[in-house]
């Protein structure tokens, strides 16, 4: 081993232990079925009721072992067994994921989300918008950031990743910045008392209702309380 290549690793090392430290969720999808995923730290991905029909859930190759793969039709909701980890975040944080999209329709799908709509009350909403990549909390244009028009493909692996170092909120596709927003205060958690009811939801909307459901593969879900440095996300996003 030459080098340059102790130097990477030992970086890399770096990285995983400052990032491990400050981890509040990683769903990787290799541990346990569709009836629930075994995530870091002591949490898991499930569906919200045994009733749900999962025949149009399946695990395939993602991009690191396995990935949850949502076809057209799904309406089981798969959602945290601990969910005061995403209701109640606050800045600074990173919430990171990989995703494929595999049909053009529908036009909108949710990867990741707290809240049902735009809401003043609090929680966030990522997902895809007409091949951009969305992120939205509270209520209103001035709490919605997003990439450019067309920037995601069908068929293809992106990673998708969103930071908040308590001033700034950055969205990267494939570990390059390409938006930025103040966020002058906006963000808030999502108040227990009236929204405990409310179960952060991987490729749905989290309400009663099936809607904009994300038709394709999700991988390696992460949320640090931590805002990442692009370095630390270009070293997410190419983790092999």
């Amino acid at each position: 081993m030459n080098k340059f290549s102790l130097c990477f690793l030992l970086l890399a090392l770096c990285f995983c232990l400052a990032a491990d430290e400050q981890l509040l969720f990683h769903c990787s999808f290799d541990e346990g079925d569709l009836s629930g995923f075994t995530c870091k730290p002591d949490d898991v991905l499930k569906p919200r009721s045994p009733k749900d029909d999962l025949s149009k859930a399946a695990l395939v190759d993602g991009v690191h072992g396995k990935g949850l793969e949502l076809k057209a039709g799904n309406k089981a909701k798969f959602v945290l067994g601990k969910p005061e980890c995403l209701q109640t975040l606050v800045p600074p944080f990173t919430i990171a994921l990989w995703m494929k999209k595999t049909t053009e329709e529908p036009k909108h799908g949710i990867w990741l989300a707290t809240i049902s709509d735009q809401k003043e009350a609090g929680g966030f909403e990522l997902f895809w918008f007409w091949r951009r990549a969305m992120f939205r909390w509270g209520k209103g244009d001035d709490a919605t950031i997003g990439s450019p028009t067309g920037v995601l493909f069908l068929n293809k692996w992106h990673h998708i990743a969103v930071t908040h170092d308590g001033k700034t909120i950055t969205l990267y596709i494939d570990a390059i910045a390409v938006a930025q927003k103040e966020d002058n205060g906006t963000f808030k958690p999502l108040p227990q008392a009236k929204y405990k009811k409310y179960r952060p939801t991987v490729g749905q909307y989290p309400s009663g209702f099936v809607a904009y459901a994300h038709v394709g593969i999700i991988d390696d879900i992460y949320v640090f309380a931590k805002a990442l440095n692009a370095e630390e996300i270009t070293k997410l996003a190419t983790r092999m």
